[in-house]
């Protein structure tokens, strides 16, 4: 198996070199003005690349990589689609010096990864890959651990904060509840006792003393009657 992974290391990072050399060659030549883009029609410009042999690449390197196989066996994809999109595409600010010069360092530092892969031995592609995983495993186990810390840190926090809120809610239950009873003392000494209770009693004015009522009046003597002519007067006058 890793046979067949170096070759499609190496088939893969070759691909990416063919690609990048085309691509210097052809700003270049549009640079230096021996190749013309503009006012041209398609077919003419494919016909044209033709003739000056470059190559006909798929938009991607996909193509040239491997795929697994039902046994995990690697199989070769299927070259399709190679044209001469990858050069005709290209954006009109990529046909610059600047642009030749950063593909360059591209294709050096290809070069060296292709020179490097022929040289690797499939044991020591296998041993590279162990390295490779051993650090890519370090890595996410770090990153495992800071999460940890971070939530951790989260988790004591939001226990600080619910602490600090449970004890400021009680606080206002506290206080609310002592702010209900004073209301409910302020209302029962408002009923049991007036703002009168509490006035000092003014000394009374003494009563005038009663006039006594007036000694009832004497019913008059009665007049002496006349006495009653005896019966020697009334001889006499005879």
């Amino acid at each position: 198996a890793y046979t067949q992974r170096r070759e499609m290391l190496i088939r893969l990072a070759e691909s990416q070199l063919k690609r990048l050399s085309n691509k210097m060659r052809f700003i270049l030549a549009v640079v230096d003005g021996s190749l013309v883009v503009n006012r041209k029609k398609k077919q003419e410009l494919i016909a044209e690349l033709d003739a000056l042999c470059y190559d006909r690449l798929p938009k991607t390197d996909k193509g040239s990589a491997a795929e697994l196989d039902e046994d995990g066996e690697f199989i070769a994809a299927e070259v399709s689609g190679a044209s001469y999109d990858y050069l005709l595409g290209m954006p009109l600010w990529n046909l610059t010096l600047e642009k030749v010069d950063e593909l360059c360092a591209e294709k050096e530092a290809k070069e060296a990864e292709v020179a490097e892969l022929h040289k690797t031995t499939e044991e020591q592609l296998w041993m590279k890959d162990l390295d490779t995983l051993e650090e890519t495993l370090t890595i996410l186990d770090a990153e495992d651990e800071e999460a940890k810390v971070v939530l951790e840190r989260q988790q004591r926090a939001a226990a600080r904060n619910n602490t600090a809120a449970g004890k400021k809610a009680a606080a206002k239950k506290v206080a609310k509840a002592r702010a209900a009873n004073s209301d409910d003392e302020d209302e029962w000494m408002d009923d049991d006792f007036s703002d009168d209770d509490f006035e000092i009693a003014k000394p009374k004015k003494k009563a005038a003393p009663k006039k006594a009522a007036p000694a009832p009046k004497a019913a008059p003597a009665p007049a002496p009657k006349a006495p009653a002519p005896s019966a020697d007067s009334d001889s006499d006058d005879a």
